[in-house]
């Protein structure tokens, strides 16, 4: 099994790579987006957390139940989204709804400028929930 250490140590020498060959940084196959493609999967999986947590809290026993996919076009190009679901239905992700198959908001360059700032996952977490309320568990 990979570690995340090894995960990102690769993506960083994919990085290197294609500034090195001179290759379009955004666009298919590019680390960018396989970099946003795994922040955007975080995400939706800390808001399903905190979704069915706050459910727990109401006395509701909802759980979670699996994943549904799609690919979805951003800045960086398309990228695949596992949106979790639940067993009610009543889930509803804020970053990219149910039926929404673009990351337009310009949410997604945010992103990148953050994690590219060197700002860990929490710090995202934080600015997010500043700049746009969303309320994302860690």
């Amino acid at each position: 099994m990979e570690t995340q250490n090894s995960k990102q140590s690769a993506l960083y020498e994919r990085m290197e790579s294609h500034l090195k060959l001179k290759k379009p940084l955004l666009g298919k196959d590019s680390p960018f987006s396989e970099l946003l493609q795994g922040m955007v999967n975080k995400i939706l999986e800390g808001e399903v957390n905190q979704f069915i947590e706050d459910e727990k809290k109401e006395g509701k026993s909802n759980k979670r139940n699996g994943y549904t996919k799609k690919k979805v076009l951003s800045s960086t190009g398309q990228i695949e989204v596992s949106t979790p679901r639940d067993r009610a239905g009543e889930f509803e992700p804020e970053l990219i709804g149910k039926r929404e198959r673009e990351l337009t908001s310009g949410l997604d360059e945010h992103i990148m400028a953050f994690y590219a700032q060197g700002n860990s996952i929490e710090d995202i977490r934080r600015l997010l929930q500043q700049m746009y309320g969303i309320e994302i568990s860690s």
